[in-house]
């Protein structure tokens, strides 16, 4: 099931938003002024052992990866490659998102989602 069917079967609704894919926060920036809300930025890490962590953090927020390894208790932890994030979100590079935890079908390989404000 895909996120659009998801979305129907809750009955939730949307307004979908086209945008080029972005990497930094910099780049995101003139999305602000598409949609409402705040900045956030999404970040898909790995463990040497394949284990995987999503973190959404403010967009002002510095990412630490050391802090972020000790709040999950997870060591080691680095940016996931691009293929891993296809694997188990089913995403591209520059459009992490949390709604891409529906791809991943058994929730085998994402141990949790973290947020941090």
């Amino acid at each position: 099931m895909n996120l659009y069917e998801v979305l129907k079967k809750l009955e939730i609704n949307y307004k979908e938003i086209s945008h080029e894919k972005v990497m930094t926060v910099e780049e995101a920036k003139h999305i602000e002024n598409m949609i409402e809300g705040i900045g956030g930025k999404n970040l898909f890490l790995t463990n040497k052992k394949g284990k995987y962590v999503l973190v959404l953090m403010d967009e002002d927020k510095k990412a630490n990866i050391k802090d972020i390894s000790k709040i999950v208790g997870i060591s080691h932890l680095s940016f996931a490659h691009k293929e891993d994030l296809m694997n188990v979100l089913g995403l591209e590079e520059g459009s992490v998102t949390p709604l891409g935890i529906i791809n991943d079908k058994d929730n085998a390989k994402l141990l949790d989602s973290y947020s941090s404000k």
